[in-house]
């Protein structure tokens, strides 16, 4: 039978704690839990988790994308690149928002002449 752990790690507690926590109160926390950690292992994991959430699942396909959607590809040329990082943009933020977005920049571009 395994071993329970009762402890966490320090990645694990960084982890647990709100994005929007300041990492000096990550780092406060942390020590009335009896861990200790400095802001660069806070800002370390979070920023690791941060590029696990957006980089590209294995496959081929593409992070966020609902049911593993794939973009086609057209002989790898740096557009299709694009392409891909704005679906799964889009993926992220909503179709709603995106839209929103686009058609302040459309609005944008228009009135400078660019539209």
């Amino acid at each position: 039978m395994p071993k329970l752990r009762k402890t966490q790690s320090k990645a694990e507690f960084i982890r647990a704690q709100p994005a929007e926590l300041p990492a000096a109160e990550v780092v406060k926390k942390a020590k009335e839990a009896g861990i200790i950690i400095n802001e660069q292992r806070v800002y370390a994991i979070r920023s690791a988790a941060r590029k696990k959430e957006l980089r590209p699942l294995r496959g081929g396909r593409s992070a966020g994308l609902p049911g593993g959607l794939k973009l086609s590809s057209r002989g790898g040329r740096s557009s299709d690149h694009s392409s891909e990082q704005f679906v799964s943009l889009v993926a992220a933020i909503g179709l709603v928002r995106a839209e929103q977005l686009l058609t302040e920049l459309k609005s944008r571009l228009t009135s400078i002449g660019l539209g």
